[in-house]
């Protein structure tokens, strides 16, 4: 081998010894991952990003009850949807208004609840219905005070009537602000030769016969007329929820008008005074107790006047309809106290109320909606009208009210029985006075 050759072999063998001490790469290892590269730099703190403000709302969605829907109140609801729809349009908000059965599994209390907990987005921001399901809905969830400037307003010394204010008040603190209400009144024949009956001794030997809803769930005109012979409804929660005297003397009554042929037996069949006036009205042969608001649209041939009572015409017994905020968004409850303040100014519900055939809660909206003349004969009966029971007594003894009824108009018990056994309904046996009434033979 000659000398240049030996060198070349010896280079490469140098050359291949070399290789061998190089680390292997491991990108084709399974597993394996390239040796990172670690590159020095300055260590910077983060600025952090500020959170965007949310957007202020730009709807507001009202709930009405269909108490107060275009079906009973035409005019009513064409005046309250042309308010909020040009309040919207001068904000610059879409304003969606829905209607909610009252009562019921698809009612505004159950669907409220549910829209709070599976669609928030469709939520209500504010509520217009009877207070009896505001309180309901109360009852199931929480709800927002009335806005301060509202409630300072409706508390004031010139805001409210009493018995509006008593409707929505607990504890001292408002829950909603009223906006109408109506009461039990009696409708009568406007031919008939005999006046309208102003006492009961009046009434119950009338020569015109009259009717009323006896199986109304609620109870309503027992209630009025058990409030008409003095009776006052005590707290939910004790037994002496109702007082034995004025309970047996309402009976009473109930059972001289029914032996006299004066109160229709068919009165035990009705359930809806809604429903009793239909059917009535285009024949105005008897005397009817139905809503107050019924007889806005009453036609010619019939008057209208408050319930008798023992000595005298009784004070109306008030359902009040109220506005209620229901969204937990303190954005949105800023909407819908702007809301409110239009929707309750007297300017406006003074008028709305006329339109819908209800009475106003407050002097000023008295003052706006009606004409000196007209108004002057309410001016001094609103004062003295007294709100329904709060909800919790109503559904405490409404059906132990209901069922004494029924039991001196079927002559199953005398009225001093079935006044006992209201009282042991509701665990007040020990209330019950020495009698001073005495048992009439039922019919």
């Amino acid at each position: 081998m000659t000398r240049w050759v030996s060198r070349l072999v010896a280079g490469v063998l140098l050359g291949a010894l070399l290789a061998a001490c190089t680390a292997p790469s491991l990108a084709w290892w399974p597993g394996g991952s390239p040796t990172p590269t670690t590159t020095l730099t300055a260590t910077h703190t983060a600025t952090p990003t500020a959170s965007p403000t949310p957007a202020a709302p730009t709807d507001l969605r009202i709930w009405v009850t269909a108490s107060l829907g275009p079906e009973r109140f035409p005019e009513g609801w064409r005046l309250l949807t042309r308010a909020a729809e040009g309040w919207g349009q001068r904000r610059g908000l879409q304003v969606e208004m829905r209607l909610k059965p009252d009562w019921g599994t698809a009612g505004l209390v159950e669907a409220l609840l549910w829209a709070r907990v599976a669609a928030p987005e469709a939520a209500p921001d504010v509520v217009l219905a009877p207070v009896a399901v505001i309180e309901a809905a109360r009852a199931k969830m929480t709800l927002p005070p009335l806005p301060e400037p509202l409630a300072a307003e409706a508390l004031g010394p010139a805001g409210l009537y009493p018995f509006a204010q008593a409707a929505v008040l607990e504890h001292g603190q408002a829950f909603a602000y009223p906006l109408a209400a109506e009461a039990p009144v009696l409708a009568w024949p406007s031919h008939a030769a005999e006046d309208l009956p102003t006492t009961w001794p009046q009434w119950a030997t009338s020569p015109v016969p009259w009717t009323w809803a006896a199986r109304d769930p609620w109870a309503w005109s027992g209630w009025a007329l058990y409030q008409a012979a003095g009776g006052r409804v005590g707290p939910a929660n004790e037994p002496a929820l109702v007082q034995p005297e004025p309970l047996a003397h309402m009976l009473e009554f109930l059972v001289q008008a029914h032996w006299n042929g004066a109160l229709r037996t068919d009165a035990r069949t009705w359930a809806d005074m809604d429903a009793l006036w239909e059917a009535y009205r285009a024949e105005p042969a008897v005397g009817v107790v139905v809503w107050s608001s019924a007889l806005s649209r009453a036609p010619e041939g019939w008057v209208w006047a408050r319930l008798p009572g023992p000595d005298g015409p009784a004070p109306l017994l008030m359902r009040v309809y109220a506005w209620a905020v229901v969204t937990e968004d303190p954005r949105r409850q800023v909407v819908a106290q702007q809301w409110l303040q239009q929707a309750t100014a007297a300017e406006w519900a003074g008028p709305w109320a006329r339109a819908a055939g209800l009475w106003p809660v407050a002097p000023a909206a008295l003052q706006r909606g009606w004409a000196p003349a007209e108004a002057e004969p309410w001016a001094s009966w609103l004062p003295e009208a007294q709100p329904a029971a709060p909800l919790a007594a109503r559904a405490a003894a409404s059906q132990a009210l209901r069922a004494a009824i029924e039991a001196v108009l079927t002559g199953s018990t005398t009225p001093l029985e079935a006044a006992q056994q209201v009282l042991q309904h509701l665990g007040a046996e020990d209330a019950w006075p020495t009698p001073t009434v005495a048992p009439t033979p039922t019919p």
